[in-house]
């Protein structure tokens, strides 16, 4: 016991120890932190309290950045771009003007993140993309965008600063409604009452930025430019054509396609890029060059021999609008070429509809083409070309025994089309379709042309239709069935009803289906008598249940007996739909006198004395 009893007195006894030594080790950082808190406090700023107001923090930010001390001006730009009070926002861009590059840099960062940036901020970043910091000009240069194309006013102004350039005339001064810089103690971020920028001014910034020894900053200048087409000239745009970044030549080559006039210049230029080795730079190339009209041509003749498929596309079909003399020919010779894809040649094919007859052969050419894509375009080529002269449309017939089904779809469209036409160039009887030409669609193994055949009959007469549609009624393929059925029911000959009574025993619903709704459309006491027989002796309760809900549907409504009148009851007028009803007499009141005589008050008694 004595010694269980030792033993706890020290443990006891050490514990105490170590609480003593803790305390000591806390006491002793404490007093070698505390100097140099206050060393630190006084270098830097004045403490900030525990507790402020946003107005306290611009206020106090503000006074920071009117400092000498490089670091807390930055700071403070830091803490004001986060506000978008005016009075913080007109700090911010007046920080855009300040000699130190990271405070430019933070103050161009925050505009930039502005849902909005004012038109005072617009002028200082349009300033600082010729600032000599590559960061603050690759900010400023990344808003150019939303500058250019997103003041409308902006863009007018440097318009009518190129036409002012092109004739001669001074370039108008009067951006400075759309570009100021503010006052620096305006203390407002709308305040205009600094210098303005002109329009030459802007494209001039722009033009020489093309030149800046950064690539980003090249990039997004070329990139919003197109906000402004025309701004930039050919001599700014000509060294990057040859530029080492592929972006910026395809770039400048779209930049070169906007440029307005100096056709021939732009096709020299041009010229030089027919041999850049990246694919893209060179169909850029052929796109740029269609919009220089005849002095694109040379270019893009030797385009059209590229060794790239898509190079030779492209400038084929820029030769093609431009309606090259050897059009037709060029665009023969990439049709046909299987390095070329079939989609992208069909898309070339539908111009040659300019030729005209004269591009007749090569639509029957690829008419037998081992692609179904270009089978089916020549078809529609050959359609349109054919017209409704009288002549059978043989290639069209042939067309719906080809394995596509585009095709098929196709060659059907336009023998609809050209039935249509031809029966009105024929009065009443109309050459085609026959009772012969629609028995070849019947017989054809593709449900499509056999249903084709069911919707060319309405071209003939009731008893030919009839014995078309009764073919089709027999047909293996349920839609062509069904269609047949609707009809029939148009048709609406006494035959044409009882083909409907025998679809409405077919074992498939569908039929019987199509067939009750085929006869609910003529609700004739004929079909009303067959609907209710079907009713009656129907099994299939789904069935049975459409059949119920129609015939009640057509059921007439019962008769409303006649009351019988009492015995010398005056007789009640006959109400008919077409009766004219005698206009209603209404008594007026006796007219009221303007000035009613009003009683006069009785005198008051007099007072007693």
């Amino acid at each position: 016991m004595g010694n269980f009893g030792g033993h706890r007195v020290g443990q006891s006894a050490r514990r105490r120890l170590r609480c003593l030594l803790g305390m000591v080790v806390v006491l002793a950082v404490g007093v070698s932190v505390l100097p140099r808190l206050g060393a630190a406090e006084a270098v830097g700023a004045a403490p900030v309290p525990a507790h402020e107001t946003e107005a306290e923090t611009i206020q106090r930010c503000l006074e920071d950045a009117g400092s000498g001390d490089v670091l807390r001006r930055r700071r403070a730009v830091l803490i004001l771009g986060k506000y978008r009070a005016p009075v913080a926002m007109a700090a911010v861009v007046a920080c855009l003007r300040d000699e130190d590059d990271e405070v430019r840099r933070s103050a161009a960062v925050a505009v930039a993140e502005w849902e909005v940036m004012p038109r005072s901020a617009q002028a200082e970043m349009l300033r600082l993309v010729r600032d000599p910091s590559v960061p603050v000009r690759r900010v400023a240069s990344s808003v150019l965008p939303e500058i250019l194309g997103g003041q409308r006013s902006l863009d007018m102004a440097l318009l009518r600063a190129q036409v002012a350039a092109r004739s001669g005339r001074p370039a108008p001064a009067d951006l400075g409604a759309v570009l100021s810089l503010p006052g620096r103690g305006a203390g407002d971020a709308t305040a205009m009452d600094g210098s303005p920028l002109e329009g030459a001014a802007v494209a001039g910034i722009l033009n020489d930025a093309l030149s800046d020894p950064d690539a980003t900053v090249r990039r997004h200048v070329l990139s919003a430019a197109r906000m402004v087409p025309g701004v930039l000239t050919c001599e700014a745009l000509e060294p990057l054509v040859r530029d080492d970044d592929r972006e910026i030549r395809i770039l400048a080559v779209q930049a070169l396609a906007q440029v307005r006039g100096e056709e021939a210049r732009r096709a020299g230029i041009l010229a030089g890029v027919l041999g850049d080795p990246d694919v893209g730079v060179r169909r850029e190339a052929a796109r740029s060059l269609g919009r220089l009209g005849g002095d694109g041509f040379a270019g893009l003749e030797r385009l059209s021999a590229d060794a790239d498929p898509g190079v030779r596309l492209q400038a084929v079909q820029e030769l093609v609008q431009l309606q090259h003399p050897e059009g037709l020919a060029l665009l023969e010779r990439c049709v046909l070429d299987d390095a070329i894809g079939a989609l992208e040649r069909r898309d070339l094919l539908l111009y040659a509809g300019f030729y005209g007859a004269a591009a007749e052969p090569l639509l029957r050419r690829l008419a037998g083409s081992s692609s179904a894509v270009l089978r089916a375009e020549a078809i529609r080529g050959l359609s349109r070309l054919s017209g409704a002269d009288g002549a059978r449309p043989d290639f069209l017939l042939a067309s719906l025994e080809d394995a596509s089904g585009d095709v098929r779809r196709v060659a059907a469209q336009a023998l609809a089309r050209w039935a249509v036409m031809s029966g009105r160039s024929q009065g009443e009887a109309p050459a085609w379709p026959t009772v012969p030409d629609l028995a070849g669609l019947q017989a054809s193994p593709y449900a499509d042309v056999r249903l084709l055949a069911v919707r060319l009959s309405t071209r003939l007469d009731p008893l030919a239709r009839l014995e078309v549609l009764t073919e089709a009624c027999l047909d293996d393929d349920l839609p062509v069935r069904l269609e047949a059925l609707q009809h029939l029911a148009v048709l609406g000959t006494p035959a044409a009803f009882e083909m409907l009574t025998r679809s409405l025993d077919d074992p498939d619903p569908a039929v019987a289906m199509a067939a009750v709704r085929a006869l609910s459309m003529r609700p004739q006491p004929q079909a009303l008598a067959i609907l209710q027989a079907f009713h009656e002796r129907c099994r299939d309760d789904e069935v049975r249940a459409a059949v119920a809900a129609v015939l009640e549907d057509l059921r007439p409504p019962p008769a409303v007996p006649a009351v019988p009148e009492a015995p010398g009851a005056p007789s009640a007028p006959v109400r008919g739909p077409y009766r004219s009803m005698p206009p209603r007499v209404v008594p007026r009141p006796a007219p009221v006198p303007r000035t009613v005589p009003m009683p006069r008050p009785a005198p008051r008694p007099a007072p007693a004395p």
